[in-house]
């Protein structure tokens, strides 16, 4: 992840410190396949337009508004061959936290918000984007299978539909709901309520997960926990919430975000390594790999290369060098390189 686009900076951040070709350079040079990069539905308005830019290092960048980086970005990304996932993270710049639904207002309408990812559909087919991230963290009133005008799986439903109408190509990733999980996480939906769009081989779940820093969940700290107290009861947790989708081959499933700071021990370094032993096969704790030969575990996203949000970040302040500890843990289960 490089976020920036859907803040009200119009643009990934680093770009003071950095030509955003060389932070590309350096995610690729990393190891990563993919760059998950969200964005808003504004910043794809004309008059939005980017902040916090040496001009002088990103001379390309002169005069484009917020869209038109995004092509720069995608553009170079393809050359070097960096996939890219685009993920609506919000409507308005900056407001994630604020939005309850997918539509918001009466300018932030759903017809807006499909129309948006038409656009997108169209102007990047054929490009090094290959998946549309529907909505970011579906949380608070958002429901899954209620057949109601709250309904999540319902709505993605149908920008789906519109969306394989211009382009049939890229993967659609649907985050689960907020309730009793994390936001975006909770897809126990799926068992009764899975979704049906029209290229239904082109369908990946997403997930997000995160340590006891960003928040005490029950199963980090209630030693009464269903499943007994941390770590022992973290696979249960996992399985029922949307380990299943992967452990039944129901459809792939994407961790769009996960990450850590190492400041919270001993929970940090006891959570990273089961979870990424997890979403590479090892769903037991009897230590044995549980895929099958040709089987592949979950895909993922590091939360993020940003060095300014909450110690997560990849990177250092530079925007080239990179937290080793970070690092050194999610090297062993980097994808292999594309062309």
């Amino acid at each position: 992840n490089w976020y920036g686009f859907e803040t009200d900076n119009f643009l990934p951040f680093g770009l003071l410190a950095q030509r955003y070709t060389n932070i590309l350079d350096r995610i690729k040079q990393l190891g990563f396949n993919v760059l998950r990069l969200p964005f808003s539905n504004q910043a794809l308005l004309p008059e939005s337009r980017p902040r916090d830019i040496d001009y002088g290092k990103n001379y390309d960048l002169v005069g484009l508004n917020s869209l038109q980086c995004m092509d720069k970005f995608i553009q170079y990304s393809g050359i070097i061959g960096l996939r890219v996932i685009l993920d609506r993270h919000s409507a308005e710049a900056g407001m994630f936290y604020n939005e309850t639904f997918w539509h918001v207002n009466s300018f932030y309408t759903e017809q807006r918000y499909i129309d948006d990812w038409v656009m997108l559909a169209k102007r990047y087919g054929g490009t090094s984007v290959i998946a549309a991230d529907l909505w970011n963290e579906p949380k608070k009133k958002v429901t899954w299978g209620y057949q109601n005008r709250t309904d999540w799986n319902l709505a993605a439903e149908r920008v789906s539909a519109a969306i394989q109408q211009v382009n049939s190509d890229w993967l659609i990733i649907v985050e689960g709901i907020g309730i009793e999980y994390w936001w975006g996480g909770n897809l126990k939906g799926v068992a009764k309520h899975p979704l049906r769009i029209p290229y239904q081989n082109k369908l990946v779940y997403s997930v997000h997960e995160y340590c006891v820093e960003l928040y005490p969940q029950q199963w980090f700290v209630n030693a009464s926990y269903p499943g007994g107290p941390f770590p022992g009861n973290m696979r249960g947790v996992w399985e029922s919430n949307w380990g299943y989708i992967l452990r039944q081959n129901i459809a792939p499933i994407f961790v769009g975000e996960f990450g850590t700071d190492f400041l919270h021990e001993p929970y940090d370094s006891i959570w990273l390594p089961m979870f990424l032993k997890y979403i590479n096969g090892e769903y037991t704790s009897d230590g044995v790999n549980d895929l099958m030969p040709g089987d592949f575990g979950a895909s993922w996203a590091w939360w993020s290369i940003n060095p300014d949000l909450q110690d997560y970040g990849l990177f250092t302040t530079d925007w080239n060098s990179v937290v080793a500890k970070k690092m050194d843990a999610i090297r062993p289960y980097l994808g292999p390189p594309l062309n």
